[in-house]
C-alpha cells in the first residue's frame, strides 16, 4: 500500500521499520520541525526524522499537519492510508479524509481506557498489571474511533515508562503490519468503543514530579517509575552538613525487603525522613511503609547510585526530604531549641508536628507554635517562655503569653495532667496565685492540657525534657 507515515519519539520507529521491511511504500514521513536542545539551543531533529532519512523515505516537517500546505504535501503523494504513531499533533477531517481509505492510530493502552497523550505513564500509576496496544480509526473526538486491533502486554513490577513504552512499541509495529494488511485487502473489521468504560491519561505535567512522602510507599514507587523519563520525581534533601535544601532528581526506587527492617527505626517514622543507608539505596519513611531509592541526581550533577550520593552529601539516618519551605521552617526552629540547650534535629521536630495533627484541616507547624505559646513545665517557667531565651522568636512569644506561663506554671503535676481536678476550689487558688479570674485560669489550664493531648504524651515526654514524669 501506498502510506504516509506520521510520528515524532522513538516509540514510532519499530512501526515505521515494519511497515518499510513489509513492503510496503512509504511515500511521506511527516513528523515536527528540529527541536532547540541545551544551552545552545543546538536544533535537534526528531528520532522519527533521522530514522527515515537513514531508510532513504523523503521527509516533511510541520509544527501543524492542518495547516494548507501540509494539507497539499500529503495530497500530492495520493495515500491509500495515513498511519499515525505517537504523532502528539490532532488530525483535523481534511487530513483524515485525504488517504483513500481513512487514517488509523497505533495508541499505546488496550482503549478505551487510558484514552489521552500519556496512557503508559498513567498506566502505571494506576498499577495496572496488563495494558497493551490498540489500533483505530481516527475520527474527531480522541482516541474514539472505532477498534481495529488490539493485543495485550504484562507491566512487570520494574517497569518504567521508557521500558514499558519500549515493549509496546515493539509490540504494536507487528499488530501494526497486519492491520494495515487486513485493510488493504478488505477484510479489516471495525468495533464500537465501549464509551462506559472509557478513563482519561492526561498529558503528565512537571508539577506532577513533586514527591509526597505522605503517599503509601507502593503509590510513590509507581510514580517514581511513570515519571521516567520525564519530567522524573523530584524533591528537597536537608542533612545537617548542608545549609539549604537541595534539589534531587529521583530515576529508580524500589519497595524495602523485608530482611532489610531495623529494630532502630522508630515506630512512628515521620515521612520522608531517612532510616538507614544500605550499600545499595537510601531508605526513606513514607505514610505506611518504607521505600528504598536506589538512583538519585542532585541538581545540575549526574545521576549516580544512592550509596554515591550518600556519601557526597554525608546523609545519615535522621536526615530527609520534603519540600524545601517545610525544612528550612523546620531547621530554624531547631536552630531556636539549640539555642537553648535542648538536643533536636529537624526531623524530630517534624514527628511532633506530625503527631499534632488530629485533625485533617490542622497544619503541624501552627501546632509547634501553640505549643511554644502556651504551656509550660508545671512547677516552674520553661526557658522557652523566658524573656531571657537568647532567640528573638521565643523571647517574643514569652512577652505575648506571661499570663498562661504563670498560671500553667502554679500547676499541680496531677492537675497538669487532667483537667477534671481543677474544681472551684483549685481555681480559686491558681487565681490567688496568679492574679487572674478563676474563668481565665480555667481556660489557660485547658490550653496546657489540649496542647499536652494533641502532642500526645511521647512528644510531650521529648520536648519538655521529661518535666512531666518528675
Amino acid at each position: 500500500m501506498n502510506l504516509v507515515f506520521c510520528g515524532t519519539p522513538r516509540a514510532a520507529l519499530p512501526s515505521l521499520e515494519a511497515l518499510h521491511a513489509l513492503g510496503h511504500r512509504i511515500a511521506l514521513v511527516v513528523t515536527p520541525p528540529d527541536k532547540p536542545e541545551g544551552r545552545h539551543g543546538t536544533p535537534h531533529p526528531p528520532p522519527l526524522k533521522e530514522r527515515a532519512l537513514a531508510l532513504g523515505l523523503p521527509v516533511f516537517q510541520t509544527a501543524d499537519i492542518n495547516l494548507p500546505e501540509a494539507v497539499e504535501q500529503i495530497r500530492r503523494v495520493a495515500a491509500d492510508l495515513l498511519v499515525v504513531v505517537a504523532f502528539g499533533q490532532k488530525l483535523k477531517k481534511p487530513v483524515r479524509e485525504i488517504a483513500r481509505r481513512g487514517a488509523i492510530n497505533l495508541h499505546f493502552s488496550l482503549l478505551p481506557r487510558w484514552r489521552g497523550a500519556a496512557p503508559v505513564a498513567r498506566a502505571l500509576m494506576a498499577g495496572d498489571e496488563v495494558t497493551g496496544v490498540t489500533i483505530f480509526r481516527i475520527v474527531g473526538r480522541m482516541d474514539a474511533g472505532p477498534l481495529l486491533a488490539s493485543s495485550p502486554c504484562l507491566v512487570l513490577f520494574e517497569d518504567t515508562t521508557s521500558s514499558l513504552e519500549e515493549r509496546l512499541a515493539k509490540v504494536g509495529a507487528s499488530l501494526l503490519g497486519s492491520t494495515v494488511a487486513s485493510i488493504g485487502a478488505g477484510h479489516a473489521v471495525e468495533k464500537p468503543q465501549d464509551d462506559t468504560r472509557v478513563t482519561l491519561a492526561p498529558k503528565v505535567t512537571k508539577e506532577e514530579a513533586a514527591i509526597d512522602w505522605a503517599q503509601p510507599a507502593l503509590s510513590l514507587h509507581r510514580r517514581i517509575r511513570a515519571l521516567v523519563p520525564w519530567p522524573v520525581a523530584q524533591t528537597y534533601g536537608l542533612t545537617a552538613s548542608s545549609d539549604r535544601p537541595v534539589r534531587v532528581l529521583v530515576h529508580a526506587a524500589r519497595l524495602v525487603r523485608r530482611e532489610e527492617a531495623s529494630p532502630e527505626w522508630p515506630p512512628l517514622p515521620v515521612p520522608g525522613m531517612v532510616l538507614s543507608v544500605l550499600d545499595d539505596a537510601i531508605v526513606v519513611a513514607c505514610r505506611d511503609a518504607p521505600i528504598a531509592l536506589t538512583r538519585l541526581q542532585p541538581e545540575s550533577r549526574k545521576v549516580m547510585d544512592a550509596r554515591a550520593f550518600a556519601n557526597g552529601h554525608h546523609l545519615a539516618p535522621g536526615d530527609g526530604f520534603g519540600p524545601p519551605d517545610w525544612l528550612l521552617r523546620m531547621r530554624r526552629l531547631a536552630a531556636d531549641l539549640e539555642a537553648i540547650g535542648a538536643d533536636v534535629g529537624v526531623f524530630d521536630l517534624k514527628r511532633l508536628a506530625a503527631a499534632a495533627q488530629r485533625f485533617e484541616s490542622e497544619d503541624g507547624w501552627e501546632a509547634i507554635e501553640r505549643m511554644f505559646s502556651g504551656p509550660a513545665v508545671p512547677g516552674s517557667t520553661p526557658p522557652w517562655i523566658s524573656t531571657a531565651s537568647p532567640s528573638p522568636h521565643l523571647r517574643e512569644i514569652a512577652r505575648v503569653r506571661p499570663e498562661i506561663a504563670a498560671i500553667v506554671a502554679a500547676l499541680t503535676p496531677e492537675e497538669a495532667r487532667n483537667p477534671h481536678l481543677i474544681d472551684d476550689a483549685a481555681a480559686a487558688r491558681l487565681a490567688s496565685a496568679t492574679g487572674q479570674s478563676p474563668d481565665f485560669v480555667r481556660r489557660a489550664a485547658g490550653v496546657w492540657l489540649e496542647s499536652y493531648h494533641r502532642w500526645e504524651k511521647e512528644g510531650a515526654r521529648w520536648l519538655l525534657g521529661g518535666a512531666l514524669d518528675a
